[in-house]
């Protein structure tokens, strides 16, 4: 919903695209198809931590002149095609809320290409001011001049997060890798159950797993057993265009994702012999 609500707070309308059935990812056949003249951005989430089809969705971008914005919210430390997450366009959005791979209690950041996203942006984050207070102090003197030449907010992170966040930072290819660790043991646990549809693996993109997703038919069932012996599982996410304040179109795709998805207990809390046992709960059946 908060990317949805990015584009209500600018006034402007989202037009919702379809994801592909097996990674949740925007699929680039249903973005091209809903493109029109209209059409002023195309924003990109990296579904689990996941890479979405960058290429395609850029070279669809690029066809159009329109520019593309990434919500890397899940995808902090994630690979597409040898290349971090946040370095592929213009404008990329993180998330460090408490439960996020780079967690710092909350805030977040942007990573950009051009000087000039670089310094509206420093603006915006407070208050439209065109030197910050740090600028403003000099050895001696404090310079109170300034100007303010558009409408920003008050978005700056504290340094209370940042630093805890530069911490985090020293970590995040360890835990992501034990994140991964716990992934490649649900998939030799889960590889043969009949009716669980695991998460998609390539050769040109490495995911961070802020999620574990699978498919299921009957998910509900599983998630009540999964509840009755005492393990947490979640939804990740409802089709958004069913809430009241949108208007439903047709999304097979998101369809199957918001009856079938279901995510599995993915922390650094988890041992390998609770990814053993959360398996076996699964291979006895729902």
């Amino acid at each position: 919903m908060s990317t949805n609500h990015a584009i209500l707070y600018e006034g402007l309308k989202p037009v919702f695209a379809d994801v592909d059935m097996q990674t949740g990812n925007l699929d680039p056949d249903s973005v091209r198809e809903r493109i029109t003249e209209r059409t002023g951005a195309i924003i990109v989430v990296h579904y689990g931590g996941y890479p979405a089809d960058l290429d395609e969705l850029y070279a669809i971008a690029g066809e159009h002149g329109i520019s593309i914005i990434e919500d890397c919210a899940h995808a902090c430390g994630s690979e597409y095609r040898g290349r971090r997450i946040g370095s592929h366009g213009d404008l990329h959005a993180f998330s460090f809320h408490a439960v996020k791979n780079l967690p710092m209690g909350d805030g977040g950041a942007l990573t950009v290409q051009s000087a000039e996203h670089d310094a509206r942006l420093r603006r915006l984050r407070w208050l439209g001011i065109d030197k910050d207070t740090f600028s403003r102090t000099g050895k001696n003197a404090y310079h109170w001049e300034y100007d303010v030449t558009e409408v920003g907010f008050k978005c700056h992170m504290n340094d209370i997060e940042a630093a805890i966040g530069l911490a985090q930072l020293e970590l995040l290819d360890g835990e992501n890798a034990r994140r991964r660790e716990i992934a490649r043991l649900y998939r030799d646990n889960l590889a043969d159950v009949p009716g669980v549809m695991l998460p998609p693996v390539s050769d040109d993109r490495e995911s961070s797993y802020h999620l574990f997703p699978i498919r299921v038919d009957r998910r509900n069932e599983l998630v009540d057993r999964l509840r009755k012996k005492g393990i947490a599982t979640g939804v990740h996410y409802r089709r958004n265009d069913e809430y009241r304040m949108y208007q439903r179109t047709e999304l097979p795709g998101a369809e199957h994702f918001t009856n079938h998805v279901m995510s599995l207990p993915m922390h650094l809390y988890l041992e390998d012999q609770d990814v053993v046992s959360i398996s076996q709960v699964i291979r006895e059946g729902w």
